[in-house]
């Protein structure tokens, strides 16, 4: 990247920091996970930077990203957990299974 690219990109980031955190924060409802976002985000634009640069609504561009990465990270997690609202699935403790017992032996 050009000198002259790589400042307009660290200009973008200056300004346009607090509106994009607080649409990564909408977006995940968590500070971590917000910056985060915002971070991928970022990477992702900077490598695109010759030509996001030339776009007349940056931000909206970062948006998209932004929720586009959400969505996958919401849909890979989903996909690994499964809540459960009843309580009584989840016991408090384990069972007696007899394992513990034959491994002492």
């Amino acid at each position: 990247m050009r000198p002259r690219h790589e400042a307009e990109y660290e200009d973008y980031v200056h300004s346009s920091w607090t509106p994009l955190f607080r649409t990564a924060f909408a977006l995940t409802g968590d500070y971590q996970l917000a910056e985060d976002l915002l971070q991928t985000a970022l990477t992702k634009t900077f490598v695109r930077w010759s030509r996001v640069r030339q776009l007349e609504y940056r931000d909206a561009y970062m948006r998209k990203i932004m929720a586009n990465q959400a969505i996958s990270w919401w849909r890979r997690r989903s996909s690994s957990e499964l809540p459960s609202d009843r309580q009584d699935e989840v016991p408090d403790r384990g069972h007696e299974d007899g394992v513990a017992d034959s491994q002492s032996m």
